[in-house]
């Protein structure tokens, strides 16, 4: 099944939204936001670059080990919140909450759904995500990953104040929130959760900017 993602240099439109907070120049700029209403809290949005740096493809070709190329080139994540909002983490600034205009209109977006989770899972995922802000992020953990030298993400390994990365925050938060984990002994990546069957993809698309 197609990937179902969100393009910059798609300028097709469905409807308006009309945009109620302060909004960056940038993005009133680009005249086009997403379909932030037809996400829950709980979702995660997959994001890469048109044209990825040195660093992301590195990250992708790493990833290429174990996954399909439609699914490495996916080379970072965020957990949606609501209301415009994302958390996650990032190098140099660690667990940040914020809104999602700063990647409207410079990164290719895809979100996905954990399947089985009711209301209050979905809650409680929020909740875990949120209470690792401003924890640190682990540049070490992220070399490993990328060099497939240890496990990214296992059930014993959540500690609340450890250093975490981009995919990591989110396994964290979905394990206390349902306690279940996503990937039995293996590694948690950006490209685990494009293939992964525990997740849906999510219908995206423009909206013009009223």
């Amino acid at each position: 099944m197609a990937q179902q993602e969100l393009d910059p240099s798609d300028k097709n439109t469905t409807g308006t939204v009309p945009l109620t907070r302060p909004s960056p120049i940038s993005t009133r700029k680009f005249g086009r936001f997403p379909n932030v209403e037809d996400w829950l809290p709980g979702d995660i949005i997959l994001l890469r670059m048109s044209s990825p740096n040195w660093v992301a493809d590195f990250i992708s070709r790493a990833q290429q080990q174990t996954y399909a190329a439609e699914h490495a080139r996916w080379t970072h994540i965020a957990v949606y919140i609501g209301d415009g909002h994302i958390c996650e983490a990032i190098p140099f600034r660690g667990v940040v909450y914020h809104r999602i205009d700063h990647y409207v209109g410079t990164r290719i977006l895809r979100v996905r759904r954990p399947l089985n989770l009711d209301d209050r899972q979905r809650f409680r995922l929020c909740i875990e995500t949120l209470v690792q802000l401003k924890k640190r992020y682990s540049f070490i953990k992220a070399a490993s990953v990328v060099a497939y030298l240890k496990p990214y993400f296992r059930l014993s390994s959540i500690h609340r104040t450890a250093p975490v990365v981009c995919s990591q925050l989110y396994a964290i938060a979905y394990v206390l929130a349902t306690k279940r984990v996503l990937l039995e002994e293996s590694l948690v990546t950006p490209a685990h959760l494009s293939a992964s069957t525990e997740l849906e993809d999510v219908p995206v698309c423009w909206r013009s900017i009223a």
